[in-house]
């Protein structure tokens, strides 16, 4: 349960981070709906898709991570409609670097905090 709240936690650092950019609009029923299904996805696909990556994450040190983390981003702002992007597709790819960096620090704080207990 401590772990559902930390993905929760960490997925609200996304949207808080998502308000720093200039081009995008977040409606908040939309960003609430991202935030639970977000969580959602983070709890229950991606371990599934890290484990069937875990080769190619050995080659590349762990990077695959990141990447899958960005394209469950992407997928999901494309899937919910209440994030908008006003930029482009090189743009918004990079906006979403910038928010898997953001999530992957907010999630690293919070399984240090929720791992002490």
């Amino acid at each position: 349960m401590l772990r559902i709240i930390g993905y929760l936690v960490a997925n609200v650092a996304v949207l808080m981070l998502l308000n720093f950019f200039p081009n995008v609009d977040i409606r908040v029923i939309p960003a609430m709906v991202f935030v639970v299904f977000l969580t959602l996805l983070n709890w229950t696909i991606v371990p599934i898709i890290k484990l069937l990556a875990l080769p190619i994450n050995f080659l590349t040190f762990g990077l695959i991570n990141g990447i899958i983390n960005l394209i469950v981003l992407l997928i999901m702002m494309n899937v919910i409609k209440g994030i908008d992007i006003n930029a482009g597709l090189i743009q918004q790819t990079g906006f979403a670097i910038l928010i898997t960096i953001g999530f992957s620090l907010a999630q690293g704080i919070v399984n240090r905090i929720t791992d002490d207990e």
